[in-house]
């Protein structure tokens, strides 16, 4: 069983790799030849060929699945331009202030039949639109094909939109909702419940500063959660809790459970129906699918409800099943309903905690106690998940142990029961379920307030990036060693295994080098410049919604990954929002010794220096040089951007300019014309039409031109014109729209040794 799921399971993953999807027909030839080959040479040890039969099965079932998502794309002449579409809503919407997004399942598109999914928003919609999963609609849109941005550890937003087989995303211009159908799926039915009790419970709890993680808790929608208490999870490893999984489920269930069974021991009548174990088992069960229904049957809650169900069942048929083959069965349903759900964190999130439990728990013999056990879990939990937290969010809490061990169990045993029980009263009797889930509300404060100064003391998160599959094995073979039995001999071998963790640092420049990375922050800008023992970032990128930003989606993370937990120097160009955006999330994570820009009044009360012409500093052999602004141009916007001139062995290898314009390139032809000749140069105001003057081209004549862009940005930069006049330099001309993140590793005879491109680099099937 186990090896059958384990093959299943390999054969699913080589999706992850793929850089392009083989032909069905192909992988089946191919199938069939390994398998003849298989049988052959494996016949005699079954175990093996069984788990290269369910890995061809998987790899072919998974390539199929694809096929059928990548079967329908936008088409180009359709991609920016007003379309009229009409279809389904598919999700709850996302509401903020003024604001929705949604899954909206394709019919028509102009008229033509269009099968598929998208994800829409609608800015500034009308506040007498009522928009409810399942009802049917007609909009005006624009739309894109999928596209996000390409950094490393950054988030992968096409990967999650493919595992959702969302196949285009766009924004609504105007809306006209349509007849509805008679007919309601049961998915539309519980969408439509799940939507009415989420209004209800936020109309019942406004003003309440923790209403989102009571709406979470009850029905597992994260939209009310805020940015900065999603902080205060991740550095105390209390995520989970409000993504409704086992640990809910057990607690729901094994409730019902406890009270069906008291109750029906004092029925004689019923105890000669049925008997009260039985009965009990189906009160927890029906109480699980109901729970998990609210929760919309996300990930998590069908794994915890397979199980259940799965143990259910041997009670049922009076079959015990161990906890091992439920696991395994758990996965394999899983995988042959969504064979895409291994793209997802939750998958690997829900069933890794399940089997490190599994691991450091079950065959054991323990010493008596309850919060021993309860203690026991927790910590296995915490040390089993450092690998995969590592691999999808490069930190780990170092006081989840602490955190979870105060949190769960006041979570489960208060929160909960008077989250439920409130949210199904309030339908009946508003009066006491309000205050049912107001008491909850007060209760999670409480919680929330201790969870905050956990998450602000010294060494709550650990940032480690794992950086190749080599490093992440040995950690998986540590943590299995560490969770081994106690008589295991070689327990501590385990430790040893850790040292690479531990010890590997990333790849740094040596003496005299400079590594320059334009990251990918849509339209906007920011780049990481390297050298030997310092590291600067060159303005911070865009807001990019209500809570969120470059800084904290691009910038920090890819800093965490290369092993980067300080900055020398972050020198913010200007004030326009597409480039200090990002900055304060910046900060706010990480330490930085000094503020260079033209709109220090920006940083208040932080402490920040102003860029002045003629500004110059040293570090690993490498010069740094500010050409530009003088004093008496310090409030021109664009104009006032601090331009950048680095320089190795004498000779200027990088120009970084942020958005100056013409007059800006004037000044500079006219005061700096001897400086600004460079072999690497960040195109100015991302090849704005108002920018790169002939004149200016062809001084800086540059061997890389860098443009940084946004997918089919409003402003349809870079300009055509632009384009021209660094073609005839012969330069050569990349963007972060179509590349992603674009590295440049000069040596240190000032030649650009390596080119690096993201999309290059990591180019997969979505």
């Amino acid at each position: 069983m186990y090896i059958s799921v384990a093959g299943f399971l390999m054969g699913i993953m080589v999706l992850q790799f793929s850089k392009t999807l083989p032909l069905l027909t192909w992988v089946i030839l191919a199938g069939v030849v390994w398998l003849s080959l298989a049988w052959i040479f494996l016949k005699r040890v079954p175990w093996l060929f069984c788990f290269v039969l369910c890995a061809i099965l998987g790899c072919g079932y998974v390539v199929f699945t694809a096929q059928r998502v990548l079967s329908w794309s936008l088409p180009n002449a359709w991609e920016g331009k007003t379309v009229t579409i009409t279809g389904v809503i598919a999700s709850l919407p996302r509401v903020q202030i003024d604001q929705a997004n949604f899954e909206f399942n394709l019919q028509t598109l102009d008229g033509q039949v269009q099968l598929t999914r998208l994800r829409l928003s609608w800015f500034h919609y009308p506040a007498n639109v009522s928009l409810t999963m399942g009802s049917h609609w007609q909009f005006q849109v624009r739309l894109k094909k999928p596209h996000g941005l390409a950094n490393p550890g950054g988030f992968d937003y096409e990967k999650w939109l493919f595992a959702r087989r969302i196949r285009a995303t766009g924004y609504i211009i105007s809306g006209v909702s349509q007849p509805t159908s008679n007919k309601f799926s049961l998915h539309d039915i519980n969408g439509k419940f799940r939507q009415y009790l989420q209004q209800k419970i936020q109309q019942t709890l406004a003003g309440e500063a923790t209403s989102g993680l009571i709406t979470a808790l009850i029905m597992g929608a994260q939209s009310g959660i805020t940015e900065k208490q999603w902080q205060v999870m991740q550095a105390t490893g209390t995520n989970h809790l409000m993504a409704i999984a086992g640990v809910h489920i057990g607690f729901v269930a094994g409730f019902i459970y406890c009270l069906v069974n008291f109750l029906w021991r004092r029925s004689t009548r019923c105890l000669l129906w049925m008997p009260a174990p039985l009965a009990a088992a189906f009160g927890s069960l029906a109480a699980a699918m109901l729970y998990s229904a609210l929760a919309g049957f996300a990930l998590p809650t069908q794994r915890a409800l397979l199980m259940l169900t799965l143990f259910m069942l041997g009670l049922f048929l009076r079959r015990q099943l161990s906890v091992w083959n439920a696991f395994a069965l758990a996965v394999l349903v899983v995988l042959i309903v969504d064979p895409l759900a291994t793209l997802t964190v939750s998958f690997w999130l829900s069933f890794g905690a399940v089997f490190v439990i599994l691991y450091g728990i079950s065959g054991r013999v323990h010493p008596g106690g309850l919060w021993w056990k309860y203690a026991r879990v927790q910590w296995v939990i915490t040390l089993g998940l450092i690998p995969i937290s590592l691999v999808l969010f490069q930190q780990t809490s170092l006081i989840a142990f602490l955190a979870n061990t105060l949190a769960v169990p006041a979570v489960g045993i208060l929160v909960l029961p008077l989250c439920l029980s409130g949210a199904l009263i309030l339908l009946i009797w508003p009066f006491a379920g309000h205050w049912l889930l107001v008491a909850a509300a007060k209760i999670i404060a409480v919680i929330w307030w201790l969870l905050a100064k956990l998450a602000q003391s010294p060494g709550a998160i650990w940032q480690q990036s794992i950086a190749n599959p080599w490093i992440l094995a040995t950690t998986i073979i540590a943590m299995l060693l560490l969770l081994a039995p106690k008589g295991l001999p070689v327990r501590w071998l385990g430790v040893l295994w850790l040292l690479p963790l531990l010890y590997y640092r990333a790849p740094v420049p040596a003496a005299g080098e400079v590594w320059l990375t334009l990251l990918d922050v849509g339209q906007g800008l920011s780049a990481v410049i390297r050298t030997a023992h310092h590291t600067l970032v060159f303005d911070a990128g865009p807001k990019m919604g209500l809570q969120d930003d470059a800084g904290a989606r691009v910038i920090v993370p890819f800093l965490h990954s290369l092993g980067i937990k300080r900055l020398d120097m972050l020198m913010i160009s200007h004030g326009d929002s597409d480039h200090i955006g990002g900055a304060f999330s910046v900060l706010a994570q990480m330490p930085v010794s000094q503020i260079i820009t033209s709109v220090p009044e920006r940083f208040t009360p932080k402490s920040a220096q102003v860029c002045r012409q003629g500004q110059t500093w040293r570090w690993d052999q490498v010069v740094f040089r500010v050409l530009y602004p003088p004093p008496e141009l310090l409030h021109q916007d664009n104009n006032s951007s601090c331009v950048l001139a680095i320089s190795q062995n004498n000779q200027q290898t990088v120009l970084l300019t942020g958005d100056i314009e013409e007059s800006a390139e004037y000044y500079l032809l006219q005061r700096s014309q001897d400086a600004l000749s460079t072999k690497i140069l960040v195109v100015p105001h991302h090849g704005s039409s108002t920018s790169s003057t002939t004149d200016f081209v062809n001084a800086v004549h540059p061997q890389y031109a860098l443009f940084p862009v946004g997918y089919k940005n409003r402003y349809h930069f870079p300009s055509p014109m632009v384009l021209a006049r660094y073609q005839r330099i012969l330069a050569i001309l990349l963007d972060t729209a179509s590349g992603g993140a674009i590295t440049l590793r000069l040596n240190k005879n000032a030649e650009v040794a390596q080119v690096l491109i993201k999309r290059q680099q990591a180019r997969k099937i979505w």
